[in-house]
Order: structure tokens, then sequence, then C-alpha cells
């Protein structure tokens, strides 16, 4: 079996994370404090056929990360996200964020929420919490700080200009992009 066109593009999430009961008041308190989070990352789909058939509808995410209290630049390995994934609280669109820091190895995870009432919103606004790591990307412990992050509005409006299918024609790489946004439309809709 041929591999359907694969899909790459660049996505970035900011926001402030620190210390509060709730995102909300993390956020709150991140921000009083100088403590932005920023995640940029190149987003890849293999094989859109193989992508759109898995429940889970896995793209893999390579960057960096900024910190203020741990750095500038932190290589982001490994990362993941899942779009529109049925959990028993609802649609979700999940993250995993893996990265290395000088203090050591940190995961931040987090969720959009997609409940039907604003999507635009709900599209846009990823609830995180940031946890120590072992080193394979898996959270250990409490979390050491939450808060909420945001897709900058001309981020989302540049997204389908990023869109490429590495190694293919123009035209493919088009109707790759055209395909993936059929998919989340339709998936919006459920």
């Amino acid at each position: 079996m041929t591999a359907g066109p694969s899909l790459s593009f660049r996505e970035m999430l900011q926001g402030f994370v620190g210390q509060g009961p709730d995102d909300e008041s993390a956020c709150a308190d991140g921000r009083r404090r100088g403590q932005m989070f920023r995640y940029r990352a190149l987003a890849r789909i293999n094989d859109l056929a193989a992508f759109e058939a898995e429940p889970e509808h896995p793209v893999a995410l390579e960057g960096t990360v900024d910190y203020a209290p741990l750095g500038v630049g932190l290589p982001l390995r490994g990362g993941s996200m899942k779009l529109f994934v049925e959990r028993p609280e609802g649609r979700r669109i999940l993250y995993r964020l893996p990265f290395e820091a000088p203090g050591g190895h940190f995961v931040l995870l987090g969720e959009k929420r997609l409940e039907g009432r604003r999507r635009w919103r709900e599209m846009t606004t990823l609830h995180a919490e940031l946890y120590r790591s072992a080193g394979q990307g898996d959270a250990v412990g409490e979390a050491v700080a939450r808060g909420i992050l945001r897709v900058p509005v001309r981020a989302a409006l540049m997204l389908p200009l990023t869109m490429r299918s590495p190694g293919r024609s123009p035209v493919v790489g088009l109707g790759a992009a055209v395909r993936f946004l059929r998919f989340s439309a339709r998936s919006l809709r459920r």
C-alpha cells in the first residue's frame, strides 16, 4: 500500500504559567512574575490517510521552548499532539511537550477543550501543566506550574500558509493542505 501525502505546518503557543489552585489564577500569577512560556514547533503528519484513520490522530512536534525561569531556545524533541480525541470529559486536543533545560528534563502537558460554545477560543486556548520528567517525556510527581497558553491571532491566521507536503509537488502539497483543513472542519462540526 502506498503511503498518502505527508503534511507539515508551523505552530506557536504562548502564555503564562505560575502557581495557583486553577489555570486562571496560575496564569495571573505567572504574568505577575514574568513567567512566559512560549513554544514554537514544526508539526508533522507522515501519512494523512493513516492520520485520519487513527482515532487519536497523532501529530509529531519538534521545536523549541522559551520559559523565563529555565531558559530560551530549549530543545523540544519527541513532542506530540493528538487532534479531536474523545475523552470521558469531552473532545480534546492533547499536547505533550517534553524539553530539556539546564535544570533537568521537563514536560508540558496540555489540552484544548472543545466543548462547542466558542470554537475559535477553544481551538486557540491550551490549559497546561508543567512537570519534571525522567527524560522520556513522562510526568513525574506533582505539577510544578500551570497556566494558559494561547495561539496568537496572527499565528492562527498564518497557519494555513505554513502548510507543506515535503518532497511532493506544489499541487500535491495544496491537496494535502485542503484535505487536512477539511478533516479539521468536519471534526469541529461533530
